[in-house]
């Protein structure tokens, strides 16, 4: 399918496949994983999705979580904790705020035999983010992810894709037209939420303290639940979320929803 081919290409992998959703496409690479003889699966302690914690279990995979600092992941417990029963299982944009060190998860985890899922739903297309060496990419195309369409995901990778789950993973053709839209303004979405945090950081730096400033994302992690912070929120129309949570941070903080705003028509 030419779509797949173009997906193919905007992650940097030789193959993708269209799914029904993110979860499908998560639940594929882990079962590729399983039938290559891991029986291990490393996830991020937060900033990750859900089914990170449930969907290894289903094919009698172990977790172990790795330590993080406000999403970012601790590179010497991966290390620690890595072997050649394992499986990687990250965000490439960790709470949607934090840019992780994408090669040197690769390069610490190949070196140690693991394979490496990258979930690139936050970073799918994004410039000067390099996904290539990923054994698996996988994304979901849901509401309020960079790559919208409402519905469904992918998976990609250099190796081969078979696998029974993908069978019952099918991606509606009614879609397509949508999915290729999405694609065709990727680049100006990105450039639209980079724009808006440039424009509301300095501010909220004065408010509030700032997880990894100087790294690229498309959310704000502001430390504490500082009351300026929300008042500015509610004055800005910003959407937030207040943690702790799985999915943005574990510890007390405000996640500002900049991925959630849309250009006005």
């Amino acid at each position: 399918m030419e779509t797949e081919s173009s997906l193919a290409k905007l992650v940097g992998l030789s193959n993708a496949l269209l799914t029904n959703s993110g979860n499908s496409a998560i639940f594929a690479a882990l079962h590729l994983c399983r039938l290559a003889g891991k029986t291990k699966v490393l996830i991020p302690h937060e900033g990750s999705w859900f089914s990170y914690k449930h969907l290894p279990g289903l094919l009698g995979m172990e977790i172990e979580e790795i330590h993080t600092d406000y999403a970012l992941l601790n590179l010497e417990d991966l290390r620690a904790k890595l072997d050649n029963k394992a499986v990687v299982l990250f965000a490439t944009l960790g709470a949607y705020a934090v840019l992780e060190p994408i090669e040197q998860i690769i390069q610490l985890s190949h070196k140690a035999g693991a394979l490496v899922i990258g979930d690139i739903s936050g970073t799918i297309g994004m410039s000067g983010v390099n996904h290539c060496l990923l054994d698996f990419a996988v994304a979901s195309f849901g509401h309020n992810k960079p790559l919208e369409v409402g519905y469904g995901g992918m998976i990609a990778s250099n190796g081969s894709l078979s696998t029974p789950v993908l069978l019952m993973a099918k991606f509606p053709e009614f879609l397509i037209e949508k999915l290729q839209a999405a694609m065709d303004s990727l680049q100006s979405r990105y450039e639209f939420l980079f724009r808006k945090r440039q424009k509301f950081l300095p501010k909220l730096n004065l408010l509030g303290e700032l997880a990894h400033p100087g790294l690229v994302g498309i959310n704000l992690l502001i430390k504490h639940k500082p009351k300026e912070v929300i008042e500015f929120c509610k004055a800005n129309n910003l959407p937030f979320l207040l943690c702790p949570r799985y999915h943005r941070v574990r510890e007390k903080a405000i996640s500002i929803e900049l991925k959630r705003l849309r250009k006005k028509a």
